[in-house]
């Protein structure tokens, strides 16, 4: 299917900014040049193939590296919070849900002058057995989150979940609108697509499949990376200069690792393909005018 043929069906692209190393193994650990130089070869690539998209940007990445925010703002990409410290939803709490939020939000506003609309949790951690973090976005004047996986995940995902957009809060004026990550249905199962590690380790027939899959259910769906995703040296790296880790550690580098050098050649053959915008616009576009 051509790319001109797949305008009707516009998806929402998005990139999670953080540090590996940070986010998924030392949450004490500083934000190192990684971050930069990965988000960077994602930027190049966006601009190779003239796709715009939302950079779901960390707090600590981007206090640390606020130039990178303004060059992304500078390309014509939307900027949204991916929160501060990347610690999990469900283990801050409401209290410091709320002041991690509040100070996310400041940060990024304070580097672009725009106003912050949409956010995403770390590891997908809200859910159903988290109300109070949707009412608590909404009152901090986001307009959308993007952060339910409507799949039985092992740590993450609501099974229930309405699989198109809908209004996961409303009361009076405040109201936020919940983008879940994409999935296709075959027969009554949930099979997830949405990006990171799926994406990695599926075959490019597949990938695309699955993009025909959404088209015959007129569906336009929401997909997420990580700049570190197309960068295979990270984990030997960090392997190689930590002599003291465990084995059990080694092996879930090795895990992590896994794949990432084909993400390049299947992110370009996605971008050339597919038709996306951030999902910002997707928001405000009439795609989604039908929203319950």
């Amino acid at each position: 299917m051509e790319k001109m043929e797949m305008k009707k069906y516009t998806h929402g692209l998005s990139f999670d900014v953080e540090d590996w190393y940070q986010s998924c193994v030392n949450g004490k650990a500083p934000i190192t040049k990684r971050a930069y130089h990965n988000t960077l070869a994602i930027l190049d690539l966006l601009e190779k193939h003239q796709v715009r998209a939302t950079m779901f940007v960390q707090g600590m990445v981007a206090e640390t590296f606020p130039q990178l925010v303004r060059k992304m703002q500078k390309e014509g990409h939307e900027i949204a919070t991916h929160g501060y410290s990347h610690q999990s939803v469900r283990k801050l709490g409401p209290k410091r849900f709320q002041k991690e939020l509040t100070l996310s939000i400041r940060i990024l506003e304070d580097i672009t002058g725009e106003k912050v609309l949409g956010h995403r949790a770390p590891d997908f951690s809200i859910g159903p057995d988290t109300p109070w973090a949707f009412e608590i976005m909404a009152k901090a004047g986001l307009q959308y989150d993007s952060s339910i996986y409507p799949i039985q995940g092992r740590r993450y995902g609501d099974p229930q979940a309405p699989i198109e957009p809908y209004w996961v809060y409303k009361n009076g004026t405040s109201q936020l609108l919940e983008l879940p990550l994409a999935v296709i249905l075959l027969g009554t199962k949930r099979f997830p697509i949405a990006g990171g590690g799926y994406i990695r380790h599926y075959p490019l027939w597949f990938i695309h499949w699955a993009f025909g899959k959404l088209a015959q259910e007129r569906r336009q769906a929401i997909f997420y990376f990580h700049p570190y995703e197309i960068n295979h040296r990270e984990t030997m790296e960090l392997c190689r200069n930590k002599p003291d880790l465990s084995w059990k550690m080694r092996f879930f580098m090795f895990r992590q690792g896994l794949l990432r050098e084909t993400m390049p050649k299947k992110l370009s053959s996605i971008l050339k393909k597919y038709t996306f915008l951030p999902l910002g616009e997707l928001v405000h576009s009439w795609s989604f005018s039908g929203v319950k």
